[in-house]
């Protein structure tokens, strides 16, 4: 990962060329003022950290015009048809919804996406399966800036929660969109019946079938989630 021949060159909302070139020590910088862990985050250390664990997917978001960051498939396969609904082609519009494979990673992607001034919009649930402590969740909140006080109204509620720099999908993703859905239920018993248990493609499957003209709550939110996302600024 040659981070120090990497240069970003975009224009800003006015049409302005930017231009962001980092350093080791640039980056490293960024990471611990986003609540990197200080003893593990070093020169010798960023570079080695990132190239072992990044892939062909999450670079791709250096070509991205915003990028949102989600824990895995489902969220990646589903997140662009409801957005569609709600008039918001990610493709067009050069929104890039990266699986990040864990709540785990959700910090380190976007500290490094932040570091190269790129707006990264987060979204995790409230699963504990792999994050029985919240110490995951925990560390995205504090890279996003999110002061101690304010944590345990986002990680203990079952409603989905939408921030200008993140969102929270209550329990779990499947169980969020049962309750802002009337037929969802159903929807998901039929995808299943066709197609088995393989979440991602019944959660796509699902959200191609909703009717967008109905009155269900949901998408109000994805009309709020879809206005957060398009809003978010160049990180300072």
């Amino acid at each position: 990962m040659g981070l120090e021949g990497l240069v970003l060159v975009r224009k800003d909302n006015e049409g302005a060329t930017q231009v962001c070139q980092l350093t080791k020590q640039q980056l490293v910088e960024h990471c611990l003022a986003k609540g990197a862990h200080a003893q593990k985050t070093t020169a010798e250390t960023v570079l080695p950290f990132y190239a072992n664990q990044s892939t062909q997917e999450i670079l791709n978001g250096f070509f991205a015009k915003k990028i949102i960051l989600v824990e895995g498939q489902t969220e990646q396969l589903a997140l662009p048809v409801y957005f569609q609904k709600v008039d918001l082609d990610v493709t067009r519009d050069g929104v890039a919804i990266i699986p990040v494979i864990g709540k785990g990673n959700l910090a380190k992607w976007w500290r490094l996406f932040t570091a190269y001034r790129i707006p990264t919009y987060i979204i995790f649930d409230n699963d504990n399966q792999d994050d029985g402590t919240g110490t995951k969740r925990k560390d995205a909140l504090k890279a996003l800036g999110i002061s101690e006080d304010g944590w345990e109204n986002y990680l203990q509620g079952e409603e989905w929660l939408i921030e200008s720099g993140f969102s929270v999908f209550g329990k779990d993703f499947e169980a969020t969109m049962r309750t802002s859905f009337a037929n969802y239920s159903q929807l998901e018993q039929e995808a299943k019946e066709m197609f088995g248990d393989s979440k991602p493609i019944v959660a796509r499957y699902v959200a191609n079938e909703l009717d967008v003209g109905s009155k269900d709550p949901g998408w109000v939110k994805y009309q709020e989630l879809k206005d957060a996302v398009l809003n978010l600024g160049i990180p300072l």
